[in-house]
């Protein structure tokens, strides 16, 4: 919650400096500030999700989050409906942000409510101490420095697209909202590779070998579906989304690269999910930062030499498969135990 509220503080202060940062001109930054502040509200109730969430996962229970956020998600599509449309009361851009705050919020005290009921949370605060929060910082820490150069990569293809015009951020957009949310589809596999490669890397070798290959296999088929689906979303469905002709051409000319990315994608974030379990936080920290810089110089040279979208879509799948051969060839130089365990299949 301290997090949360002090992220929730600076954006509320700096969020149209924010925008101009990612490279947003005058009108997108009177369109998206407003957003942008309802939307950071909204952070505390999130960061308090993803904890309650993983107290969840932790005791192998995922019913209870699939239910609260499948309540969340009808929640926000009624406020979608409801306040951004003009058949309701046609708020637009804020409409949408408040739609997604409530939904987060109630979803949040819904979470802690059924922790305090079943008892996974103390009923009274205590005084946080240095020995118990050090594991949780050690670990947490390299977690975040990973998560934010990941995600940095996707904020400098989007800094990239907004430098090229309404169109082109538009269409890249559209394309990263599909990218992310078939995505969402091989989550249930990374949760169950951070979970049960963990309970089992240090007892059951042979079964955690099994157990990684059969993760990987169906990673490799799931990417196979969803890479069909998300290279041909945009041939198929590319008028759902926009009227423009202009979004939609550009939109399908990145299908090939967007449907090849998602199946490397898939198999990429099964085997990070084992790496996790397995307890390679270190590795994985350093191989995101150096992915960053890599990733960065190859999006000036997309905007020095004018290669567009498809130039942006080749970065992501270039972030794909450099990270799934950093993975293949430490666990194949590597003498640990996740090697062990795995040259043992």
């Amino acid at each position: 919650l301290g997090i949360g509220v002090t992220v929730s503080a600076l954006i509320q202060v700096a969020a149209p400096s924010l925008l101009r940062i990612m490279g947003a001109n005058n009108a997108m930054v009177t369109a998206g500030t407003s957003y942008l502040r309802i939307r950071s509200l909204a952070v505390p109730a999130v960061l308090t999700l993803m904890v309650a969430q993983g107290a969840c996962l932790g005791r192998q229970d995922a019913k209870t989050p699939l239910f609260i956020f499948m309540f969340a998600g009808l929640l926000n599509c009624i406020g979608d409906l409801w306040l951004v449309l003009p058949q309701g009361l046609s708020l637009g851009l804020p409409g949408a942000a408040i739609a997604t705050l409530v939904s987060q919020v109630l979803a949040a005290c819904i979470f802690v409510g059924i922790l305090f009921h079943r008892g996974h949370l103390p009923r009274t605060m205590y005084r946080l101490r240095w020995e118990d929060t050090a594991p949780f910082l050690n670990v947490s820490g390299m977690l975040l420095l990973g998560s934010l150069c990941r995600m940095g990569v996707y904020t400098l293809m989007t800094v990239t697209a907004t430098s090229m015009g309404m169109v082109t951020i538009a269409s890249h957009q559209i394309a990263l909202q599909v990218f992310w949310f078939l995505t969402y589809f091989v989550d249930p596999l990374f949760v169950a590779a951070t979970s049960f490669i963990a309970r089992d890397i240090k007892k059951r070798r042979n079964q955690v070998a099994r157990m990684a290959w059969t993760l990987i296999s169906c990673a490799i088929a799931a990417g196979m579906v969803l890479g069909v689906s998300s290279g041909g979303i945009p041939l198929a469905f590319g008028e759902v989304f926009t009227s423009d002709p202009e979004i939609i051409s550009s939109l399908r000319n990145v299908s090939l690269l967007m449907g090849v990315s998602q199946l490397f994608s898939s198999v990429v974030l099964v085997a990070e999910g084992i790496l996790i379990g397995a307890g390679e936080l270190g590795y994985l920290a350093k191989i995101h930062c150096f992915n960053f810089v890599v990733l960065g110089l190859y999006l000036v040279a997309v905007k020095v030499f004018e290669l567009g979208l498809p130039g942006i879509w080749g970065g992501i799948l270039i972030n794909q498969v450099l990270r799934l051969l950093q993975h293949f060839w430490h666990v194949k130089r590597q003498k640990g135990t996740l090697a062990s365990a795995l040259s043992a299949a």
